[in-house]
C-alpha cells in the first residue's frame, strides 16, 4: 500500500493534474497548513543543519524534474512542431497558415533546423539533447567538487525550469545556447555580442527589446554596429519570405499560442494576463500597447546608467518576468544568468529555498491535491523573490549564512 501511494504521488507530480481541478474547502485547508510549515520551515532555516537542507532539496528536486521522464505522454511541444514540419513539408503550403488546433510560433529560419532535428526521433531524445546542452553551459569556475554540486542543484531543480523543458519538450535549448555565449563573451571579452543576443531575442520577439536598451548604454556604438549588423541582416534576409507570415501569427485569435487568447494559470504565469483575468478586461492590441508603456516606466525607474554582470541579470531578470507571454519554461533561461551572481549568495540558505526548496516542494503539494491553476502562481512569485534577494545582496554586500 506504502508502494502504492508514493507511486500514485509521482505520477501525480509527473502531470501536475491536480492544477486543473478547481479547488475545494480540504484542498484550501491542507494547502494552508502546508503554507504554514513552509513558512516556519524558512524561519528556522539558521538551525537546520546545512548537509540535510541540501539533501532534502536535492531530492525534492530530482522527484520534480527527473521523475517527469517516466511517465507519458511527455514532450507535447516535441510531438506538436514534428508534426506539423512533416504536415507541411512538400506541401508548398505556410507553416503558420494552417488549419490546427495548435500553431507554429518559432521564425522561419528554425523551421528548416527543427525538421532537420525532428528527421532524428527528438521525440525520445530531447531529454538527453536537453541535459547535454545543460552540461555546455554548466559554469566551470573551479575544480571545487562542492561549487560544482551547487551549481547543478540550482540547474536540476530552480523554479521548475527544467521540469518544465522536459515535460513540453520545447526546442527551448536552441536560445539557451545563444544567451549562454552571449554572456560568455561579455564576462570573458568585457563586449556586448549583439549577434548573439539577436539570436537569443528573435526566437522570442519580447526579448529583442534588451538590444537597444544595451545599445544606448554602448560606449561603443559605432564600432559595434559595423560588426553585427551584417550577420543580424543575413539572418533576417534568410527569413524574409515568410517573416509576413510568421508575424501575422501572433494575431491570429483562434490560434492557441497566442498573447490574445491564453489563458493565465500554471502553464502561462503571466502578469499581465493575471491582471486582465482579475480585472476582467480581455487581451488585445491596446492593452498590449499599454502595458509595453508600462514597461518601459518601470525599465526607467530602474535608472541603469552601466552595464556591468549584476546589472546585466537585474534587466534580463525584468524582461523575462515583464514578459507579457510568460511560459514557466521561459525559467530556464536564469540558469545561464546565475553565473552573473556571486557563488556565495547562490551557497547560501535563503537563495536555495527561494529558488529551489519551496518551488518544488509547492509543486509535489500542488500536483496532489485539487488547488487549482492559479495556485501555480507561485512560481513567478518565487522568481521575484530570488531577483529581490539577488539585488539587496548586491546592493548591501550582505553576508549570508
Amino acid at each position: 500500500m506504502i508502494r502504492e501511494f508514493i507511486s500514485l504521488i509521482f505520477f501525480n507530480t509527473a502531470l501536475g493534474s491536480s492544477f486543473y481541478e478547481n479547488l475545494n474547502f480540504s484542498s484550501l485547508l491542507i494547502s494552508s497548513l502546508f503554507l504554514i510549515f513552509l513558512m516556519v520551515f524558512f524561519l528556522n532555516l539558521p538551525k537546520i543543519k546545512y548537509e540535510i537542507f541540501l539533501l532534502s532539496t536535492w531530492i525534492l528536486s530530482m522527484v520534480v524534474s527527473l521523475n517527469v521522464l517516466r511517465y507519458k505522454p511527455f514532450g507535447g511541444d516535441a510531438v506538436i512542431y514534428c508534426e506539423i514540419n512533416e504536415l507541411i513539408k512538400d506541401s508548398g503550403i505556410s507553416i503558420y497558415d494552417l488549419p490546427t488546433k495548435y500553431s507554429f510560433n518559432y521564425p522561419p529560419i528554425y523551421k528548416y533546423l527543427i525538421e532537420g532535428i525532428c528527421s532524428f526521433d527528438y521525440n525520445s531524445l530531447y531529454p538527453y539533447i536537453s541535459i547535454l546542452v545543460l552540461l555546455i553551459i554548466l559554469p566551470r569556475r573551479n575544480n571545487n567538487f562542492s561549487d560544482f554540486a551547487i551549481f547543478l542543484l540550482y540547474f536540476l531543480g530552480a523554479f521548475l525550469a527544467l521540469r518544465w523543458v522536459f515535460k513540453t519538450g520545447n526546442f527551448v535549448f536552441i536560445e539557451l545556447l545563444s544567451l549562454h555565449y552571449f554572456l560568455r563573451s561579455y564576462i570573458k571579452k568585457r563586449e556586448i555580442n549583439y549577434f548573439l543576443l539577436f539570436l537569443f531575442g528573435f526566437q522570442r520577439l519580447w526579448f529583442l527589446l534588451i538590444i537597444p536598451f544595451l545599445f544606448i548604454l554602448d560606449k561603443n556604438k559605432v564600432e559595434k554596429l559595423k560588426s553585427f549588423s551584417l550577420p543580424i541582416l543575413f539572418v533576417l534576409f534568410l527569413n524574409l519570405f515568410e517573416m509576413n507570415d510568421y508575424l501575422a501569427s501572433f494575431f491570429q485569435l483562434p490560434s492557441s499560442y497566442s498573447v490574445f487568447s491564453e489563458q493565465p494559470g500554471h502553464n502561462t504565469p503571466s502578469l499581465y494576463l493575471g491582471v486582465l483575468k482579475l480585472f476582467g478586461i480581455e487581451s488585445g492590441i491596446y492593452t498590449l500597447s499599454i502595458y509595453f508603456l508600462i514597461t518601459l516606466y518601470l525599465l526607467k525607474l530602474l535608472t541603469i546608467k552601466k552595464i556591468d554582470e549584476k546589472t546585466l541579470f537585474l534587466l534580463f531578470s525584468f524582461f523575462l518576468i515583464i514578459n507579457p507571454y510568460l511560459k514557466p519554461y521561459h525559467m530556464i533561461f536564469m540558469l545561464p544568468l546565475i553565473q552573473l551572481l556571486d557563488l556565495q549568495f547562490l551557497k547560501s540558505r535563503n537563495a536555495i529555498f527561494i529558488s529551489i526548496f519551496a518551488p518544488n516542494f509547492l509543486w509535489i503539494l500542488g500536483s496532489n491535491i485539487s488547488v487549482g491553476t492559479y495556485f501555480g502562481y507561485f512560481q513567478i512569485i518565487f522568481l521575484l523573490a530570488f531577483i529581490y534577494q539577488a539585488y539587496l545582496y548586491h546592493k548591501n554586500e550582505s553576508k549570508y549564512d
